[in-house]
């Protein structure tokens, strides 16, 4: 993790799930790294790491990322989602905004950092039962 950039990680204990990823069943293991939490999302089939996810603030998100995402759901309400991140695809190194369990939980937007195309999950089944994710 230092050769991008996060120093003092430690394990929080935090992991899901996520079953149905294109990849096979994909690990999420929660850092923190300092200030930063930061999610670690782990190929089981490839044991490699697939993406890393840094949480951030909703004022972190640059303005045409959420004018992308207003465009595909206009009744979204930003504030309720439960978290924000900025992700890095490791293999293509593309980097995407996310915005996670919206609208009740269900909804999830990735969102293209480079090209603003937007992918929304509107059956998420990867709801976490702690948004804080604090080290225990």
């Amino acid at each position: 993790m230092l050769s991008n950039g996060y120093e003092d990680c430690k394990a929080t204990g935090k992991t899901y799930q996520e079953a149905d990823h294109e990849l096979g069943t994909i690990n999420e293991i929660i850092y923190k790294c300092g200030k930063y939490t930061l999610e670690v999302d782990v190929s089981s089939t490839s044991n490699t790491v697939v993406e890393l996810e840094l949480d951030i603030t909703l004022s972190d998100i640059p303005s045409e990322v959420i004018d992308a995402v207003k465009e595909v759901d206009q009744g979204l309400v930003l504030k309720d989602c439960s978290h924000y991140q900025r992700s890095l695809h490791v293999a293509t190194g593309e980097e995407f905004y996310e915005l996670e369990e919206c609208n009740d939980g269900k909804h999830d937007y990735e969102v293209n950092l480079r090209t603003l195309d937007v992918v929304a999950d509107i059956d998420d089944h990867t709801e976490r039962s702690d948004h804080s994710r604090t080290v225990e």
